[in-house]
């Protein structure tokens, strides 16, 4: 990787690890600060809150119907890749579904694409993704 090509992708984890430590504290308008008007939200269709959202209000909407969907949840990343373009995470989610009562634990990855500072993309890859839709609907 060149010289200027690692100053981006440090900055670009720098963003990305500033977000997940919004959204730890619970300050979603932080965690939102650098989407791009224009970017995207995808998560598995196979999920009740499946879909591509567009825009920082659809980024919005998929999380809170995400998160609507939990009694508890938490987050723990494990790892935190960058490069120019693109931050991988990997992270383990546990949760507790509002409909189940029901408890889970998996890991998940999101991967972040961004450019000139500003999220263009976030994509989220459930470990069991049909796991997770029992614990939301039972």
């Amino acid at each position: 990787m060149k010289d200027d090509s690692k100053i981006v992708a440090e900055k670009n984890k720098e963003i990305v690890e500033e977000a997940y430590a919004e959204a730890a504290k619970g300050n979603w308008d932080g965690f939102f600060a650098n989407f791009h008007p224009d970017c995207l939200t995808i998560v598995a269709n196979s999920l009740p809150h499946g879909g591509t959202y567009r825009g920082p209000k659809g980024a919005r909407f998929a999380v809170n119907a995400g998160i609507g969907l939990w009694q508890e949840h938490h987050f723990e990343i494990e790892e935190l890749t960058a490069t120019e373009n693109r931050v991988y995470v990997y992270l383990y989610i546990m949760a507790k579904g509002k409909a189940t009562g029901e408890t889970f634990s998996m890991p998940m990855t999101e991967v972040w694409r961004l450019r000139d500072g500003k999220v263009m993309e976030l994509r989220a890859f459930y470990f069991d993704a049909d796991r997770a839709r029992r614990v939301y609907n039972g």
